[in-house]
């Protein structure tokens, strides 16, 4: 078995089918005589998710699709390390259920990962689209004039190289689809239970991983259209950015021996989550902000009095908009 698209999910039918439909057919246009399986991992879904796959099985008879179906939702955590679980190929990817192949991304997966044996986890770009497939922006991790940046782990010096050129969280692998990885990483370890909870349990294995030592692949190039406003179990706003610097937190606690790393690390976190966002999220719930976010903003690097100050103006810019309002009522927002 040569690549395994592993795809945890939960009540998304309509974008899992459609997902299904693009792979099945790309796996059909390939030149080359390669085994690829997908491996759906169904989390308790209460919609018609189980009658498409059986369906879609009933059709390809030659067990492309492997499925299983928890007997109870087990949270997403626990869903996605079973997804890694099921794989047999010697590559994998972790597939979000609502990302799409872009015509050819199957090819370029199979020339990146062929090409570059040495490499155990291969990280890419992002296109991102609206629920209707319409085109929202492309999404670039690193740096843009950089077009391909080899990590070697095993060197400090260029881990630290990658995280300073990192522009966004997904550089630490928060975007699932992003990634391409050996599957025998996920044989190396035994799983630990206690990330469970983070909201990114599966990257115990990828950065366990490389800072044993091993090689990432960065490369500036989009195979994925990714769908983007869906709703999502992290919830949005506040909830979102505490799930992030609570989950990057502990997995740079568990990871990193090196205080440096780990800071650098977290600073990467803090790239993605830039001061007119915090001061949105001020405006919008100081009070969870301050008893919830603030420790935890000091704790990954940013710094106090910088924070407070940035408090203090969007606290004052609250006073005069409300001002504003109490006495010019008449004037629009």
């Amino acid at each position: 078995m040569d690549l395994s698209i592993c795809i945890p999910t939960y009540n998304r039918c309509s974008y899992l089918k459609k997902n299904l439909d693009i792979i099945l057919s790309q796996i059909n246009d390939l030149n080359r005589n390669l085994d690829i399986e997908i491996c759906v991992s169904d989390n308790a879904s209460t919609d018609n998710t189980e009658e498409m796959i059986l369906a879609l099985q009933r059709k390809y008879s030659n067990n492309i699709i492997k499925y299983r179906k928890n007997g109870k939702n087990l949270g997403a955590d626990w869903n996605y390390i079973y997804a890694m679980k099921m794989a047999c190929g010697q590559y994998s990817i972790l597939w979000g259920d609502d990302d799409y192949f872009k015509k050819g991304s199957l090819e370029f997966i199979l020339d990146l990962i062929f090409k570059n044996p040495a490499v155990s986890v291969f990280l890419s770009n992002r296109t991102c689209i609206d629920a209707s497939g319409h085109f929202l922006r492309e999404q670039v991790f690193v740096r843009e004039d950089i077009d391909t940046l080899l990590v070697d782990f095993k060197y400090i010096d260029s881990a630290r190289s990658y995280f300073s050129l990192s522009r966004d969280i997904a550089c630490l692998f928060s975007f699932i689809s992003s990634v391409i990885y050996k599957t025998k990483i996920v044989e190396e370890f035994e799983f630990d239970d206690s990330y469970i909870g983070s909201q990114y349990a599966f990257l115990f294995y990828w950065w366990n991983h490389l800072t044993n030592g091993n090689k990432l692949l960065y490369v500036n190039k989009s195979y994925i259209n990714c769908t983007v406003n869906v709703p999502q179990s992290f919830g949005k706003g506040i909830d979102r950015v505490l799930v992030d610097y609570r989950g990057y937190l502990f997995i740079a606690k568990k990871i990193f021996n090196s205080s440096t790393l780990r800071l650098d690390f977290l600073n990467v976190i803090n790239q993605s989550h830039k001061y007119c966002e915090l001061r949105a999220l001020i405006i919008g719930n100081k009070k969870r902000f301050m008893a919830e976010l603030y420790p935890l903003l000091l704790e990954c690097g940013w710094d106090r009095d910088e924070l407070d100050e940035m408090i203090s103006c969007t606290s004052y810019v609250m006073i005069v908009k409300e001002f504003i309002k109490l006495c010019f009522p008449f004037l629009k927002k």
